[in-house]
């Protein structure tokens, strides 16, 4: 008996069609999980109602052209930190980390250390491979601001941001070894040993 061509190569194409839509899924799954596009629940306000609606109207008062009392803006960021909605929290702190008054950047650093000690893993996580995914905190910026801010202040605050970040705790002493070698004022000098010692006593 003879078969049909076209019996053969219709299981094989069925075949084919699974094996891509299984792999389709796959690949959307990975991306899904290491935030590389992002699923329907971040897609619009809804599923965040009031906080999405706060958020965006607190993000504008970051700007100083529209909001120059800097205390106004550091409230706005603190409570961007409170109602933690991610689709304002990241670009939020990254412009309040830059502002021009160094009581917005100290507020912007102080809310993200307090964030991510009691909810670590809204900004922290991993990918699909298991390593850390910290591209969402903007720890470029509180690294080189621990060492090269103008304001004794915010160096402080970046010295006192690494003693409550477990998950950091590397990135932490190795950012203070670094500020403690460049550091002239003394209470910030103080301020960083301080920390190395609690982190090195971990």
């Amino acid at each position: 008996m003879t078969t049909d061509p076209r019996q053969q190569r219709t299981p094989s194409l069925m075949g084919c069609v699974f094996g891509l839509s299984v792999l389709l899924s796959l690949v959307v799954t990975i991306l899904l999980w290491t935030g590389v596009i992002r699923g329907p629940e971040s897609w619009g306000p809804k599923p965040w109602g009031q906080e999405a609606s706060e958020s965006r109207e607190l993000l504008e008062r970051l700007d100083p052209a529209k909001a120059p009392d800097p205390e106004e803006r550091a409230r706005a960021i603190e409570r961007i930190f409170k109602l933690s909605y991610p689709d304002v929290i990241v670009p939020a702190h990254k412009k309040a980390l830059e502002d021009p008054d160094k009581g917005v950047r100290v507020a912007a650093i102080k809310a993200l250390g307090r964030c991510l000690k009691n909810n670590p893993k809204l900004l922290v996580g991993k990918n699909v491979i298991g390593m850390r995914v910290t591209n969402k905190v903007h720890l470029d910026l509180i690294l080189s601001m621990g060492e090269d801010d103008e304001s004794p202040e915010v160096r402080k605050a970046v010295a006192e941001f690494w003693l409550d970040q477990e998950e950091f705790s590397q990135e932490g002493k190795e950012a203070l070894q670094k500020a403690a070698a460049k550091e002239k004022d003394e209470h910030v000098r103080q301020a960083i040993q301080s920390s190395l010692d609690k982190l090195n006593s971990h």
